[in-house]
């Protein structure tokens, strides 16, 4: 379950079908290994692909777009919309690309192909990820959520950005 949920069964005949072409591509995927080995190969990563079939991202990704690499992973179109009646510049900002298993090859060939689109979608994404879930912007989110359940009025929160990851 968990397989297929985070695609794994797709990224081999992926990366084969794009090395057949002719382009210069690499597949590295890693399983039950520690967090500190993934950040050091993920920082190195020109493209980010990650649940091509649940509709949404997580940490991963969140943490990818921290890096300022540009990110795949499938956008279900029904919470989007769901979240752009909540939070609709986040939707509006969102870098993230969508893909299927039915579209994820146009889309990751694209990317190999085009450097200048890569980079502008890891600025946007670095951008992103330093707005939405940076983590004083998490818990300042938290906070006011906290506050609203206990019926408390939330405080202003000053911001201290303290860099935690390398800037591309």
């Amino acid at each position: 379950m968990v397989e297929t949920i985070k695609s794994t069964h797709l990224y081999l005949p992926l990366v084969a079908r794009l090395k057949q072409e002719g382009l210069d591509v690499e597949l590295v995927f890693f399983k039950d290994v520690p967090n500190k080995t993934i950040r050091y190969y993920q920082a190195q990563a020109d493209i980010f692909v990650d649940m091509l079939t649940y509709g949404f991202f997580g940490a991963n990704v969140r943490e990818a777009m921290m890096l300022g690499i540009p990110s795949v992973c499938f956008l279900r179109p029904e919470w989007l919309e769901t979240m752009r009646r909540e939070i609709p510049e986040y939707v509006a900002e969102l870098p993230v690309v969508s893909a299927t298993p039915d579209t994820v090859y146009e889309v990751v060939k694209l990317l190999v192909q085009n450097p200048a689109k890569r980079a502008e979608l890891g600025r946007r994404s670095r951008a992103f990820a330093e707005k939405w879930h940076a983590s004083d912007v998490a818990a300042a989110h938290f906070d006011r959520v906290f506050r609203e359940v206990l019926g408390q009025e939330a405080e202003p929160v000053e911001r201290t950005r303290v860099g935690a990851y390398r800037q591309g």
